[in-house]
């Protein structure tokens, strides 16, 4: 049978007769991929295997030279008493729960049927369950190997069963390397009563400088040796008072120099635990790279500067790289515009540098001439406080340099487009009230017409950390409106 891909994936699954969804539930391709698939999934494989064996069973049902359902089911025919229904029967018993009085052979089975005699419908409606279970065991390994051990399951002495039930954790515990090698075995009722025991053993300890840590689990009862067996309850109480006493002397040892502790190996809550564990052999923090207590006592404060010089070598590096880039992109368009314009490439505006940028005569934060060209605001808006007072907001930012005639809609090669504009442009609108717009190569919008998004929630911070209002709702521009007091 045909397996098909779920998407592009490489498990095949099963299709379900006549459509093109898997018995797991999955839509499947048209196409199949028995021959490229990487592995099977289980639960098509089981359905699928259920419906083909029911099928089968259908067929043999119906086929005249085929096996009997008797013979399907592994049962015998049988009357009871004078009755007039033939049953089926595996035991003493039919499969409906009488009891039989005869078997019956093939040779009188024809003359039953000749005189009338009909199959009893719940014997045969059991027998079919039965013919079908066995037809999936013997198409399925771990069916058959289930059905077998199940049978000896039930043929298991009693006495054992009863030794396995009262088989139970003890309060020994079995200490051993990251190897699974065992080192020592020691009581405790507890995981901390365990943990004290073990890490006053010389061999432990020296397990746990080694590897960092130990492993542990509880033993059950049948596990445990003679010498395992407890003791009397005055050796115990000895015994016991001699181990605290090297407990104590121990911690008090490992306080004094700061050496590893076994306080973090300790038993979690259930309700804390990631995964459902069985707390007999659960592992605790094991194996751990650290040996001390992380936590800081206090706050650890980080400080750091920058050298002048550094600042000044860094900032030399960009303006250079920022002239390097702006001259390429000048060249090129340039170069774009005397191919597909001619005749407006003569008037191209040259590639403007750093060094020609024009000087202002500034008197008390005024600009009285700015020689056609000013930032962060058009020359004509160069002296409404409204714009002043949002330019002052983002003084600390870039500012864009345009003239009266910037238009920051034209588009590349347009008479009024200023592709040298970058940085924050400020419009007033009149009663307080101020655009802010980003410009990039003087277009306030990116190539795909989108906001330059990033940009202006950066300038909108500043004039909101100003006492600005920010108008909600507007995309491609921040309007603001200035603070009264």
């Amino acid at each position: 049978m045909d397996t098909y891909a779920h998407g592009y994936g490489s498990t095949g699954h099963y299709a379900r007769p006549g459509t093109h969804k898997s018995y797991c539930g999955r839509e499947l391709q048209h196409t199949p991929n028995t021959g490229i698939a990487a592995r099977i999934c289980g639960t098509c494989a089981k359905a699928e295997k259920r419906d083909r064996v029911a099928a089968e069973q259908g067929v043999a049902g119906r086929a005249i030279d085929g096996p009997t359902l008797a013979e399907r089911a592994g049962v015998r025919y049988a009357t009871v008493g004078k009755g007039r229904r033939i049953h089926f029967s595996p035991n003493d018993d039919t499969l409906c729960g009488r009891e039989i009085s005869q078997y019956v052979s093939d040779s009188d089975l024809l003359a039953l049927f000749n005189k009338g005699n009909e199959l009893c419908v719940r014997c045969t409606a059991v027998a079919e369950q039965r013919a079908y279970s066995r037809a999936l065991a013997a198409a399925s390994p771990l069916a058959a190997a289930a059905e077998q051990l199940a049978d000896t399951v039930e043929a298991t002495d009693a006495e054992r069963v009863a030794e396995q039930a009262i088989d139970a954790p003890s309060d020994t515990w079995t200490i051993m390397t990251r190897g699974g090698e065992e080192i020592a075995r020691v009581e405790g009722a507890t995981v901390d009563d365990m943990t004290r025991a073990a890490e006053a053993l010389p061999t432990v300890r020296a397990n746990i400088e080694r590897e960092g840590g130990f492993a542990r689990r509880r033993l059950y009862t049948s596990e445990l040796t003679p010498a395992d067996k407890p003791r009397d309850v005055e050796g115990a109480i000895v015994e016991r008072t001699d181990t605290v006493e090297l407990l104590d002397a121990v911690e008090g040892a490992e306080a004094a120099d700061g050496t590893w502790r076994g306080a973090w190996i300790g038993e979690q809550a259930a309700d804390d635990a990631l995964f459902n564990v069985e707390q007999p052999v659960e592992q605790g923090a094991l194996f751990s790279d650290r040996t001390t207590d992380t936590a800081p006592a206090a706050p650890i404060v980080v400080r750091m500067g920058f050298a002048r010089a550094d600042l000044d070598r860094l900032r030399a590096k960009a303006d250079a790289d920022r002239a390097a880039h702006r001259a390429e992109f000048e060249a090129r368009r340039a170069a774009v515009a005397a191919k597909c314009q001619p005749q407006q490439a003569e008037q191209a505006p040259a590639p403007r540098v750093a060094e020609q940028t024009p000087a202002r005569r500034v008197i008390d934060g005024a600009v009285v001439a700015h020689n056609g060209r000013t930032k962060g605001t058009a020359p004509k808006h160069s002296t409404d406080p409204d714009a002043l007072a949002a330019l002052a907001a983002v003084a600390d930012l870039r500012l864009a340099e345009v003239t009266d005639h910037t238009d920051i809609t034209a588009q590349p090669g347009d008479l009024d487009h200023q592709p040298d504009a970058w940085g924050f442009l400020a419009e007033p609108r009149g009663n307080g009230r101020v655009a802010l717009y980003w410009l990039s190569s003087g277009r306030y919008v990116r190539p795909d017409d989108k906001p330059w998004s990033v940009e202006l929630e950066i300038g909108a911070d500043r004039l909101r950390k100003g006492g600005w209002r920010i108008e909600p709702g507007t995309h491609r521009c921040v309007m603001a409106w200035r603070p009264t007091e």
